[in-house]
């Protein structure tokens, strides 16, 4: 069952705005003595009856009509005869005034030597002067009551950011600290309407001024950049700020990743370091593999730029370029190749390039028995310029075997024994063939 709210005017309101319009001491002192309980009561019935200090009473001047859009169902302790004096006096302050918050004004100023402004606004109430203030579009008064002390609740404080003339008058007192109800709590509050994409970037400033920890700006920052609807200037301006996106969310992305995700190269660049740049998430990615994804090529070149390692892989096995190819991403394969010379061999690429050097290095040893084979072989007359032949092959492929191994494009993995023992041995196959040839030549000069 929903709470019914009833303002209730106590029968000493009448004697109070005479003894204020007739600057009458004792029929204000009177009226003061004898005012109720500033106090909200809730019966069994959820009817909550509240009776407020006089201030709020002389914001409104009289009852509101049951229809008017108030907080309060007002309620009167007076009779007709009087509710009709206060709405004659109002009209004729009004006509003499210009307007109802010239006419609050003067009653507010008239009443502080007897019941100060500032002790009303301490006493504990469930209705905001802020709320009637911004209700009434009283800007005069509402900068008075804040240069009185009053205090403004989070939920008041972000109303009156949807104002921006509201907003203008109290900007200056959330900056200075002393008139939010609770920073902490508010900060919070902004730093969930960011990730919604509210902007209410401005008033986390005006609160981080007030000397909150700067955690507050950071967790901003990455609750905004990973929402939806996160725009590039909102996040600038956390960067602008002093926000450098040191924090990690669920997934152990930073604020770089996300930019990089996005598409948002500016902030990339300002928040992108050599501390950071080799940073991966919980899925073994960095920034440039989201850079990768995003498809933008400013992206791409502010990470490589920035000295990423561009052969880090991610827990799938892929390193960025080798994403780029699987996802078929030609532009991003293209710009990888031609603007930075980075190709990488897909696992199978890699083994047939091991399997082609050492392939060679067999064919090498090979050839050594083969030429063996030519000399000693009976009844060949060709036997010399066969025997330099194979030398000049095996040559020739020793050549493009070491021509292949040193590639950056040659994978760098361990290799089994018996390839090692390839390696090793084709050198002294070549060496034995080119002496084989040696003697082939004084043989035949001698």
């Amino acid at each position: 069952m929903s709470t019914e709210h009833v303002l209730i005017w106590p029968k000493e309101y009448p004697l109070l705005l005479k003894g204020l319009l007739e600057q009458n001491g004792a029929f204000i002192l009177d009226a003061l003595e004898a005012w109720p309980n500033c106090e909200s009561v809730t019966d069994d019935k959820q009817i909550s009856t509240t009776v407020l200090p006089p201030l709020y009473y002389l914001l409104w001047q009289k009852p509101s009509d049951p229809f008017e859009h108030y907080f309060f169902q007002h309620i009167v302790e007076f009779n007709d005869e009087l509710r009709s004096y206060i709405e004659n006096v109002q009209q004729h302050l009004i006509d003499q005034l210009g307007n109802k918050e010239a006419v609050s004004e003067l009653l507010i100023s008239r009443i502080e030597q007897y019941a100060s402004t500032q002790e009303q606004i301490k006493i504990s109430v469930n209705f905001s002067l802020t709320k009637a203030c911004k209700q009434l579009r009283y800007f005069k008064i509402f900068q008075y009551l804040l240069e009185h002390g009053l205090h403004i609740d989070n939920d008041d404080a972000l109303s009156l950011w949807q104002d921006d003339d509201f907003r203008a008058i109290a900007l200056p007192f959330i900056e200075s600290g002393n008139h939010l109800s609770s920073a902490d709590e508010l900060a919070e509050q902004v730093t969930r309407r960011l990730h919604d994409g509210e902007d209410y970037f401005d008033l986390l400033l005006a609160i981080k001024s007030t000397e909150i920890d700067n955690h507050i700006l950071e967790k901003a920052l990455l609750a905004h950049i990973t929402s939806i609807d996160a725009k590039q200037g909102i996040c600038s301006r956390f960067v602008e700020q002093g926000a450098i996106g040191e924090l990690l969310d669920d997934g152990g992305m930073n604020a770089a990743m996300w930019a990089a995700k996005n598409g948002f190269a500016s902030v990339l660049a300002s928040l992108l370091n050599k501390d950071n740049v080799n940073v991966q998430d919980h899925q073994g990615n960095t920034a440039l593999h989201y850079a990768v994804l995003s498809k933008n090529e400013a992206c791409l070149s502010i990470v490589l730029n920035a000295g990423v390692n561009f052969s880090i892989k991610n827990k799938m096995g892929l390193s960025a370029y080798r994403l780029a190819v699987s996802e078929k991403l030609s532009s991003v394969v293209a710009q990888f190749e031609n603007k930075f010379g980075i190709k990488e061999l897909s696992e199978a690429q890699q083994y047939n390039w091991i399997r082609r050097v050492h392939s060679l290095h067999a064919a090498i040893i090979f050839l050594l028995p083969v030429q063996l084979f030519f000399i000693f072989a009976d009844g060949l007359s060709a036997k010399s310029e066969i025997c330099f032949l194979i030398s000049l092959t095996s040559m020739i492929m020793m050549f493009y075997a070491l021509t292949l191994r040193k590639s950056p494009l040659y994978p760098v993995r361990r290799h089994p024994v018996s390839l090692s023992l390839l390696r090793i041995l084709s050198p002294f196959a070549i060496a034995a063939q080119l002496l084989v040839s040696g003697v082939i030549v004084v043989s035949v000069l001698s």
